[in-house]
């Protein structure tokens, strides 16, 4: 197969707006063979680890990327003496393990005051009510503020959230705002019930808030293969993205319209656009869309996406940790097709987060992908535009797409 046909097949994308990315810049040409080439390499090299090779069956593969993912899970827990999620002090190992990793890293949040303050103009009844309180001033007294806010999200309607309690977002400034560290908590565990069905939909108990500077777990029995690593990662994933934001909060916070600014990066805006690009332009795609739609067009479309570098940054650092996790290392983009037992072709992921959540809930039959196509994407811009990625997204994502 041709190297744009395939890379168009892994992305599911128009195989011209692969084939035509050379136009992007005349200097650079045939990167897509070049990619296919290392990708293959790379690819080889995986296979050649777990004993395999390009004919083996996809199903096998699957299988020994889960072995080997339970493998580097028994070093986790024996490093960590011991993982229960269920247990408020083991969610504390996990973070503060990965706090560690941002010593002394600051970063742009909202003040305390005015956290408190909100709540008091606006308070969050159904969450009083369903901690058996009689007011916000009881609430903010017998409980943690940060337990607060994480719980906001699960006990509150999200219209009210929207349309009442973040409408108090629009007088924000920078006064408002302080230079902290990120707290980095477990959820008191009376509270987690609250939590049920977010934890439900969302298949993980982890969570945080940008403009809080918030990153928790919410203690529950979620111990099955895969889970340890997946949360481990979604931790590192979080603190960067926490800190990402920061950066663009403190980038603005000088604008006269920063608070409308600061509510578009909170709701990670991502712009509607016709489904065409001039060869220099990339949109950029701020959430996994793919979740919500898998056949959501704009995928299609040369873009980047800064939940991917995030991930790209978090297995970096876990490949680092031990020579055991060495394997994993610039893997994030690493995908292809195997034939599988009847011959069909099945896309396997060599993304530590896919097979992490692969393993995790393999029991609901669920199969991921969609985090190594995001990293294939921003390592197809990095072939043309260098490794300048962070910079690219911080100084264009209000635009919602770079042009050159």
């Amino acid at each position: 197969m041709e190297g744009y046909k395939l890379i168009s097949k892994i992305l599911k994308t128009d195989q011209d707006i692969i084939k035509n990315l050379d136009s992007f810049d005349s200097s650079k040409t045939n990167l897509i063979d070049k990619l296919v080439l290392e990708l293959n390499s790379k690819i080889q090299n995986q296979l050649n680890f777990l004993g395999l090779s390009f004919n083996s069956k996809a199903g096998e593969i699957e299988l020994s990327l889960e072995e080997k993912l339970k493998n580097d899970e028994k070093f986790l827990r024996e490093f960590f003496k011991g993982i229960d999620f269920s247990k408020e002090e083991d969610c504390q190992k996990i973070l503060d393990f990965v706090a560690s990793r941002f010593y002394n890293q600051e970063g742009f949040f909202l003040k305390t005051d005015k956290l408190i303050s909100f709540l008091k103009n606006t308070p969050p009844l159904n969450l009083i009510s369903q901690l058996g309180y009689r007011n916000v001033n009881e609430l903010l007294e017998k409980e943690d503020l940060f337990d607060i806010y994480a719980c906001l999200r699960f006990a509150e309607d999200p219209n009210w959230l929207n349309n009442e309690f973040f409408k108090q977002y629009e007088s924000l400034t920078k006064d408002d705002f302080e230079k902290r560290e990120i707290v980095a908590k477990p959820l008191n565990k009376r509270l987690s019930f609250l939590a049920k069905s977010f934890i439900e939909k969302k298949y993980h108990n982890l969570s945080h808030l940008k403009e809080v500077g918030l990153v928790f777990i919410i203690p529950t029995s979620f111990n099955q293969d895969g889970q340890l690593m997946k949360i481990f990662s979604l931790a590192l994933h979080y603190f960067y993205e926490v800190l990402f934001y920061s950066d663009l909060f403190f980038r603005h916070f000088q604008d006269a319209d920063f608070s409308s600014k600061l509510i578009s990066l909170l709701r990670g805006d991502v712009p509607e656009v016709e489904l065409s690009l001039k060869p220099n332009e990339w949109l950029i795609i701020q959430r996994y869309l793919e979740k919500d739609d898998p056949y959501e067009q704009r995928l299609m479309l040369p873009h980047i996406n800064p939940e991917a570098l995030h991930w790209s940054k978090a297995q970096k650092l876990i490949s680092n940790l031990n020579s055991n996790f060495g394997f994993w290392k610039d893997t994030d983009w690493l995908g292809s097709y195997f034939e599988d037992e009847i011959g069909e072709d099945v896309l396997i992921s060599f993304n530590l987060i896919d097979v992490s959540m692969n393993l995790a809930d393999k029991e609901k039959l669920l199969k991921h992908s969609y985090h190594q196509r995001e990293a294939l994407w921003n390592k197809i811009f990095t072939l043309y535009r260098g490794d300048n990625l962070d910079r690219f997204l911080k100084e264009n994502i209000l635009k919602g797409k770079i042009v050159f």
